[in-house]
């Protein structure tokens, strides 16, 4: 009876992210996004989808239930990415939150139907994570713990990027090791000298 149960609550957190994903992006799990009211003020609409449409998955809703909702955003395309481990969502705020605002959203999902933000854990000034977020454990003689690492990328400002590494064996007291890669700068519309996915 306890691997049933073991199972049962480990489907409920597949379609508990299943559906947080198609919370965030609803309109991107139907295909073409719904550009229809951006604020001006966030600045030029980013692009949802990353070239066409060819080999992608059709989206369903078929198996899917609705578990619960949590609104960590209310920036169109505010959330790039999602990594989950041992009971906690790291979801990274990107792009329109610039400048000052990006970093990884941490929310407590041990109970499904009750998701919590026990944290955010801030980019650098005038950078973001994008498409880039893994959680593993490391055992290593200099380490033992989990660890989370993001990508980052520029906000059309000159800034040393690479990729951000926190100790998150705590997930609500998470620690900053640092950030490793290219210290050049990246400067406006560049793509170099950044880390992504």
């Amino acid at each position: 009876m306890e691997g049933v149960v073991g199972l049962h609550s480990k489907r409920n957190l597949v379609v508990f992210l299943a559906a947080l994903g198609l919370a965030i992006f609803p309109s991107a799990a139907f295909g073409v996004p719904d550009r229809t009211g951006w604020d001006p003020v966030d600045g030029p609409k980013p692009a949802d989808q990353h070239g066409t449409t060819a080999d992608h998955l059709p989206a369903s809703s078929a198996n899917v239930k609705l578990v619960s909702k949590l609104e960590l955003t209310d920036l169109n395309g505010g959330i790039a990415d999602v990594g989950y481990f041992k009971g906690f969502a790291y979801l990274n705020a990107w792009g329109p939150h610039c400048p000052g605002g990006g970093g990884v959203h941490v929310v407590d999902v041990r109970n499904p139907s009750n998701p919590v933000k026990v944290g955010f854990l801030p980019a650098e000034t005038n950078a973001f994570p994008g498409e880039g977020i893994h959680v593993m454990s490391v055992n290593t003689p200099f380490f033992h713990g989990d660890l989370l690492l993001t990508n980052n990328e520029n906000c059309d400002v000159p800034v040393t990027l690479g990729i951000s590494i926190w100790d998150v064996t705590d997930p609500l007291n998470p620690v900053k090791i640092g950030q490793f890669g290219d210290t050049t700068p990246a400067v406006a519309g560049q793509t170099y000298h950044s880390y992504h996915s």
